[in-house]
This record gives C-alpha cells, structure tokens and sequence, in this order.
C-alpha cells in the first residue's frame, strides 16, 4: 500500500511543482485499486495493509529521536556529575555506561 499511495500522490513523471488536492489523490488511490483488484480477482479476501510510516516522516522521527536521546544523556551526565560519579570521557556516552563501569 506504501507504494500505491506514494504512486499515486506523486505520480510519476509530472511536474514536481503542480501539487494534487487531497480529493484527486485518493481518487488515483482508489483507482489504482479497483486495477489491481480487477487484476488478481482474489476470490475471498483481498488484505492490504500500510506499512510504517512514510520515509520523510521517519526521518524526522529518528532525528526527532536522537536529538531527545542527547538531553537525555546530557542530564544523566550533569546529575552523574553533581552525584560526584565518575563518567566516562569522549564523545560516545549511552546512558548504560553510567550504570556500569568496569572494575578496576
């Protein structure tokens, strides 16, 4: 379904600066799936699922995501600190290296 709807709400070979209202793209939606439903003629059930979320939204999840695993680091750190805790140096600094330190 992924494919159908990125298909059919970016078309393929138009202008990129025409844009679609929401009504004529799930008009192609729906069009492209009466074809393929002519096109294999399940004779029971014909499941469709939509997988994920679409590929911009997920990068802006997973940057949403780093940049909140970052503050979140950066105040294990400072309470770390304040605790008088040792913390590891460099750059990499994962919340699970304040748990465990190894032995000396």
């Amino acid at each position: 379904m992924n494919g159908v709807i990125h298909n059919c709400s970016h078309g393929a070979g138009t202008d990129v600066n025409t844009r679609m209202t929401e009504d004529e793209m799930m008009a192609k939606v729906f069009a492209y799936l009466d074809h393929i439903f002519r096109m294999v003629r399940p004779r029971r059930l014909l499941y469709m699922a939509i997988d994920g979320v679409a590929p911009r939204a997920k990068m802006n999840q997973q940057r949403s995501r780093r940049f909140r695993s970052a503050l979140e680091t950066e105040k294990l750190r400072a309470e770390a600190l304040a605790k008088g805790e040792p913390v590891p140096e460099g750059r990499a600094l994962y919340p699970s290296a304040l748990v465990s330190q190894p032995a000396h």
